[in-house]
């Protein structure tokens, strides 16, 4: 994604043609909590605001998503939201994979230091020149299972409990919806999240620091 947007920024703007917009997506899955820092959506996102162009990741909550009407109907607001913002703050946004008459609103929020759960296994892969190799498979679903792990690699406090359908709570951690700050926790709520990122990888504490 990132190098497509590379690619087309060069070439039209080689001919005088210049973005007002980028918009990324719509991708099938969340970029939510940890995967927002491996992003190929994000990235592309990210690619734009760092070209000065005001740039919008598109997401909603499931590989095998079939609603998007309600992220597409958000589009002029995400434009108007974007105006407000540097074009070097670009704008990720989540929505669940409902019917528009389902999401329960609209949130403003942060990425998550945590994940949903994965799970992976080794499988076989064959013989490939007189070489046995393993091949990565991808079993478990990203459908916002129990965030299982923090950013500090330790395993998230409590079990999973149904809070409705196909959304997972943290007994350990309660979260209401009167304070729902992640954009994680936001999906598994029934929100769609705007999630605004920054462009800039340094440390300005560790560097005051240091």
């Amino acid at each position: 994604p990132v190098d497509c947007v590379k690619w087309a920024l060069k070439f039209f703007q080689g001919r005088g043609i210049e973005f007002d917009y980028l918009f990324s997506g719509i991708n099938l899955g969340a970029n939510v909590g940890i995967a927002a820092y491996y992003s190929g959506t994000i990235g592309a996102a990210r690619e734009g605001a760092l070209n000065g162009v005001r740039s919008i990741a598109l997401s909603v909550g499931t590989h095998e998503a079939t609603h998007f009407d309600y992220i597409i109907s958000l589009v002029p607001k995400l434009m108007e939201i974007s105006d407000t913002l540097s074009p070097a703050t670009l704008l990720s946004v989540n929505a669940p994979d409902l019917p528009p008459w389902k999401v329960r609103g609209l949130r403003f929020a942060e990425v998550a230091p945590f994940g949903y759960a994965e799970e992976y296994s080794f499988s076989p892969a064959g013989d490939n020149k007189g070489k046995t190799a393993d091949e990565l498979v991808w079993d478990g679903p990203l459908n916002f299972q129990l965030a299982q792990h923090s950013l500090d690699g330790k395993p998230s406090a409590g079990k999973s409990s149904e809070i409705g359908p196909g959304m997972l709570s943290r007994t350990g951690d309660p979260v209401t919806e009167a304070d729902l700050k992640y954009d994680l926790d936001c999906m598994r709520y029934g929100f769609a999240a705007i999630t605004p990122l920054s462009t800039g990888n340094s440390d300005d504490v560790a560097l005051r620091k240091l």
